[in-house]
């Protein structure tokens, strides 16, 4: 027995209806269950087909934010690295020497600067 056919049952006017509209009542009201729970499947499924495409659409935002963030990152240690670099060379060389194409070794470092000639 299906959850409306009780609330039919419990209206506090059922008991006045004839057996006739009580049969209509119940078979309309059976009808009208088996379309809605048609409806929705059908909802129930295209709600789950959007979902899936939105958490893939999602997946491929995430990656290419991640993406983003790993060049970001590259992008700024190379930039320290370039800074320090300078810096350290600045200190070490006297400032300024590798201006007039002197090259300073680089405790640790890569060698000499690239472009000059050893």
């Amino acid at each position: 027995m299906s959850y409306s056919r009780i609330q039919l049952r419990e209206h506090p006017d059922y008991k006045g209806y004839s057996p006739e509209e009580k049969a209509l009542a119940r078979k309309n009201s059976k009808s009208v269950l088996e379309k809605s729970e048609k409806i929705k499947l059908t909802l129930r499924a295209r709600y789950e087909d959007e979902h899936d495409r939105w958490l893939r659409e999602e997946d491929k935002r995430r990656a290419r934010r991640e993406e983003e963030d790993r060049k970001r990152k590259v992008s700024m240690i190379n930039t320290s690295r370039s800074h320090t670099r300078c810096y350290v060379l600045y200190v070490l060389g006297g400032g300024g020497q590798e201006a007039s194409g002197g090259s300073v070794q680089v405790p640790g470092g890569q060698g000499e600067e690239p472009g000059h000639a050893a």
